[in-house]
């Protein structure tokens, strides 16, 4: 006999897991979301579903609490090249037109599929660039595939999958990318399963696009049969941070059904044969601002200011005399307002207007100015940061060594060059430019589990654990809520249930050195 959940309950719970999870379970489907409450309940040792849902809603969760609920409230139906008609547009269209402008200059690709269940997405993309790129050790490929389900990630991980996964896929591919093993599931090839890097993220709670998760400049991200769970206004939320993760004329894809909200962003709708993709292009609202700003007898100063605060939208000017201008309406100085004009230009996503204002404003500073509003390393440094979100890295670099060179003893701009030079692969050059940050700045919590980070990835378990000590050990002078310094806004509790997720996956020693220091 089924037990019976009082409703106001399960409303609560439900305002839980949106509050968590993001997730939105109308009163239609709680027959299905109390089955899966109860699987929960076996896992968090509870006989009692009601006792349950009473011990969630009176306790605070910790990080492995919301992942387990994840396990069972998530669902990853999926299989190799599902929606066919979109993987062949992908590789017809949109990848090969996009390797054809990279190849022979900045041979790089930069892919997220956000929400990647069992693995089956991001490795068919992986088998689509494999096949495309035939110099494929030349370039520089990175697919980072993200879900808030641990159990789906192992899954991703171990890359074995029975023949179920394969109901729409040629046989071919199943021939020459995957191995038959023992225990009668398939394997796929080492070369492919390297080519992608599985990370737990969760669209609702983690900070996007971020260096630090690698979630920045990319060309295309996929998200693909995610929406169906989430509010309209998370939906929104998480849209425009897509848009700021996405590249210049980078691409969204989504499932047919998900498209209407995408329509409602900025994004761009390019039907391709019937499937419908999304594309960051912001040329044509660069250009209708420059034709309203630009001719000053044709819209009055006054009148266009006001137009800027009616919209919200500072627009890029095309003269130092329309900033003069504008200047004496603020009274602020000119430099001021030019890099006020780059943060808000960069806080959405518009990276290429962003390095447009901010080269203009550098171009015009004289270098014998000795009281500047605002200092030139200061503007290099953003400069920098908005390069690297345009997947520029050698300009990205150069501009972080200028403001280094212009200020020596500001730690975040060797932050910056470490994460820089790592997405280079130069991982030693990482090293070194933190090493100089906790020289500048000891405490400095961020440099410290970078190098965690990177050393782990050199296979050196005990510099990784010292690092991710000392983590630890900073983080007990901050609030969980409290964002961190150069997070991009992860908090303290947040960058520590990174921690613990990463010591689950690594090592029973990590784990036991982190539990004992927490």
């Amino acid at each position: 006999m089924k037990q019976k959940i009082p409703e106001q309950l399960l409303n609560r719970f439900c305002d839980l897991i949106s509050e968590k999870l993001g997730l939105r379970y109308e009163k239609d489907r709680w027959h299905h979301l109390i089955r899966h409450i109860g699987l929960a309940a076996d896992d968090f040792g509870y006989d009692d579903v009601e006792l349950f849902l009473q011990w969630l809603l009176s306790e605070p969760l910790t990080q492995k609490d919301v992942s387990l609920l994840a396990n069972h409230l998530t669902v990853g139906e999926t299989y190799f090249f599902r929606h066919k008609n979109s993987f062949e547009v992908l590789e017809k269209n949109i990848l090969h037109d996009l390797i054809a402008s990279r190849r022979g200059r900045d041979q790089r690709l930069r892919i997220w599929v956000a929400g990647c269940a069992t693995g089956e997405e991001p490795y068919s993309v992986a088998i689509v660039i494999d096949k495309l790129i035939r110099d494929i050790r030349d370039w520089d490929i990175t697919i980072l595939a993200t879900d808030i389900n641990q159990n789906f990630l192992k899954k991703a991980s171990d890359g074995l999958y029975r023949k179920w996964s394969f109901r729409e896929t040629p046989e071919w591919i199943i021939n020459n990318y995957f191995t038959l093993t023992q225990g009668n599931k398939y394997a796929i090839l080492p070369h492919i399963k390297e080519m992608v890097v599985f990370s737990p993220l969760n669209l609702k709670e983690d900070v996007y696009p971020s260096i630090l998760n690698n979630t920045n400049a990319m060309d295309i991200i996929f998200c693909r049969n995610v929406f169906i769970y989430f509010s309209n206004e998370l939906i929104k939320e998480i849209l425009h941070k897509f848009y700021r993760s996405l590249v210049e004329n980078g691409w969204l894809v989504v499932s047919p059904v998900e498209g209407l909200q995408c329509r409602e962003h900025d994004f761009r709708p390019v039907n391709y044969l019937g499937e419908t993709f999304y594309k960051k292009e912001i040329i044509a609202k660069c250009i209708s601002q420059k034709k309203i700003f630009a001719d000053e007898g044709a819209y009055p100063v006054k009148k266009r200011y006001e137009f800027e605060k009616i919209s919200g939208e500072t627009a890029q000017l095309d003269s130092l005399a329309g900033n003069k201008i504008l200047r004496e309406l603020r009274q602020e100085p000119e430099e001021e307002l030019l890099y006020k004009e780059a943060l808000k230009s960069f806080e959405k996503g518009l990276y290429g207007e962003a390095t447009d204002i901010l080269m203009k404003l550098y171009s015009s500073m004289p270098d014998n100015k000795n009281e500047l509003q605002i200092k030139r390393d200061v503007i290099m440094y953003l400069l920098a940061k908005s390069y690297a979100n345009q997947g520029k890295i050698e300009d990205a670099l150069e501009w972080c060594n200028n403001a280094i060179k212009a200020d020596k003893l500001q730690p975040n701009y060797y932050y910056l060059r470490a994460t820089i030079l790592h997405e280079q692969k130069n991982t030693d050059g990482a090293i070194a430019s933190l090493k100089q940050v906790l020289y500048l700045d000891p405490n400095f919590i961020l440099a410290h589990f970078a190098l965690g980070n990177f050393t782990l990835e050199q296979q050196k378990p005990e510099e990784s654990f010292r690092y991710y000590e000392n983590t630890l050990l900073l983080l007990k002078n901050y609030k969980p809520e409290e964002v961190l310094p150069e997070s991009e806004g992860i908090t303290a509790g947040r960058l520590k249930e990174i921690i613990h997720m990463i010591s689950s996956r690594n090592s029973v020693l990590l784990q036991d050195i982190i539990h004992l220091k927490s």
